[in-house]
C-alpha cells in the first residue's frame, strides 16, 4: 500500500533553513509531510521525487529570488505539480519569502 502524505515542501538548496523550519511546524501541526530530506543518499531524485509527489495532495514551494535561477530542482518538481494539478490531484500553496518577478513561467 501507497503511503500517503498531506504536503510535498519543495525549495531551492540554499533556501534548506526555511524549509527544515517549515516542515518542523508541519509536523508539530501533526501534518504529514514529504521533503527531500526523507531520502536516503542511495536514492535517485528523478524517480523518487515524481514518486512522491504522486502521493501528495498539497505542494508547497518555498519562493524565493534564487528558486528561479535554473539551478535549482524546485522549479523541475514544480513543473509536475502543476501537471498533477491541472488533473485536480494536487493543490499548489506557494510559501513566498519575498517579491521577485519572474518574466517568464518555468513550466
Amino acid at each position: 500500500m501507497i503511503k500517503t502524505h498531506d504536503v510535498f515542501v519543495a525549495y531551492a538548496g540554499p533556501d534548506r533553513d526555511v524549509a527544515v523550519k517549515l516542515v518542523r511546524e508541519l509536523h508539530s501541526r501533526r501534518v504529514t509531510v514529504c521533503w527531500d530530506g526523507l531520502l536516503n543518499a542511495e536514492d535517485s531524485f528523478d524517480s523518487a521525487i515524481p514518486d512522491m509527489l504522486s502521493t501528495c495532495r498539497v505542494f508547497t514551494v518555498i519562493v524565493s529570488p534564487i528558486t528561479w535561477d535554473g539551478q535549482h530542482y524546485a522549479t523541475e518538481e514544480l513543473t509536475m505539480a502543476v501537471q498533477l494539478a491541472r488533473n485536480s490531484r494536487i493543490v499548489i500553496a506557494p510559501v513566498w519569502l519575498s517579491p521577485i518577478e519572474i518574466e517568464e513561467r518555468p513550466y
